[in-house]
């Protein structure tokens, strides 16, 4: 998961431009200087080099992976790495570090431009990223009780389970990893 600060901000890297004809951005980075937040979800596809990634403008909320696991008959596996773990997470070296090296020194000043940027994510290797809007609106603060937990249908991993876990559907599913 990513949150990005829309507007007119500047996003790191370099990208060449003519002399004179430099980006303006704001010196910067307030909240209330910008135009809301980015909310992404990545899913990646290890067996095909897929990625999609869902971002909307709401909270960060886990109903997005319960619904999507049922919707569309996928076994996601939720994985959260703790803080400078990232080289063992695949989802942030296959997609998410080609997606940051396509935005380069770009400002993502709305959401249409951070979906398009996402989806023009390829490599040679032959990653392909897809990019959707999420314009749900999530509740927050929502109570999950024990039976609505059970139902889940989760599948927690011998090491940390409460971390590591794999939603599955009812039918066989594909396996995808979502961060």
């Amino acid at each position: 998961m990513c949150k990005e600060l829309l507007g007119q901000f500047k996003n790191n890297g370099a990208e060449w431009q003519a002399k004179g004809e430099a980006t303006e951005v704001n010196v910067y980075d307030f909240l209330s200087l910008g135009d809301g937040l980015a909310i992404s979800y990545g899913i990646y596809d290890l067996v095909h080099n897929h990625g999609f990634v869902s971002v909307g403008i709401d909270h960060d909320t886990a109903e997005f992976a319960q619904e999507l696991a049922e919707e569309e008959q996928l076994a996601i596996t939720v994985a959260h790495y703790p803080p400078a773990t990232s080289k063992w997470n695949k989802i942030e070296h296959r997609p998410f570090s080609f997606i940051s090296i396509n935005w380069r020194a770009k400002p993502l000043t709305s959401l249409e431009v951070v979906l398009e940027l996402i989806s023009h994510t390829t490599t040679k290797e032959g990653l392909t990223v897809m990019a959707l809007k999420d314009s749900k609106t999530y509740a927050t603060g929502t109570k999950v009780t024990d039976e609505e937990l059970a139902a889940l249908n989760l599948v927690r991993e011998a090491f940390h389970g409460e971390w590591n876990y794999t939603i599955r559907p009812q039918a066989s599913p594909s396996s995808v990893q979502l961060i």
